[in-house]
Formats: C-alpha cells, sequence, structure tokens
C-alpha cells in the first residue's frame, strides 16, 4: 500500500484540523459514515476497491483511534503529562482538550 505523491499523508493527503468527538461513549456515538471514510482513503491511497479490505482497513482505522483515546487518557489525564496540555501536538482545541480531560474525570467514565 503506498501513498499518492510524497509526505505522511500523500500528495493529495490532509491534514487534521480539527479532531473528532472524543467525549463520547460507544454507546451514544454518532454513527460514522464509513463509505465517506473509505472514498477518502480510496482517493489518497493505492488500494484496490476491495471489500475485504475495506472492511480490514476500517477495523484498523477504529482500533487505532481507540487506542489514541486511552494514550491520551492515560498520558495526559492520569500520568506524567497531567500538567501538559497535547493541544499543540495534535492541532485540538482547548475547548477540546478540556472536554475530553472532563469527559475522563466523571464517575460514568
Amino acid at each position: 500500500m503506498t501513498s499518492f505523491g510524497s509526505g505522511p499523508t500523500g500528495g493529495g493527503g490532509r491534514s487534521v484540523t480539527q479532531m473528532p468527538d472524543v467525549t463520547s461513549r460507544r454507546v451514544n456515538e454518532k454513527p460514522v459514515d464509513k463509505n465517506l471514510l473509505w472514498r477518502d482513503i480510496l482517493e489518497n491511497w493505492d488500494i484496490p476497491n476491495d471489500e475485504k479490505i475495506r472492511k480490514k482497513n476500517l477495523s484498523h482505522i477504529a482500533v487505532r483511534w481507540r487506542d489514541f483515546k486511552t494514550r491520551m487518557t492515560r498520558q495526559y489525564v492520569f500520568g506524567s503529562k497531567q500538567n501538559d496540555t497535547p493541544c499543540t501536538k495534535y492541532k485540538i482545541t482547548e475547548e477540546e482538550w478540556m472536554q475530553f480531560k472532563e469527559s475522563r474525570l466523571t464517575l460514568e467514565w
């Protein structure tokens, strides 16, 4: 699997400018338009448009997203970086970060 162009996301790739809603729990999350996500992947990567490959890639993305939220919680909410902010590193707003952090500090979480 290769990306088109050069750079970490390929020539046609986009960097994330807004973090998706990380405060929602799996039960009440809004459904993601997987077809839209898959089309975006096909536009930016040289991958066959095959259903088996689609399912595997979307599954991998879901796992990586959960891992990212776990790592943010472990390091920045409860870990050694509690006094740091990941806003600049991950290009998220202070408001988004505070919502995420507060969601991790609730009794429901």
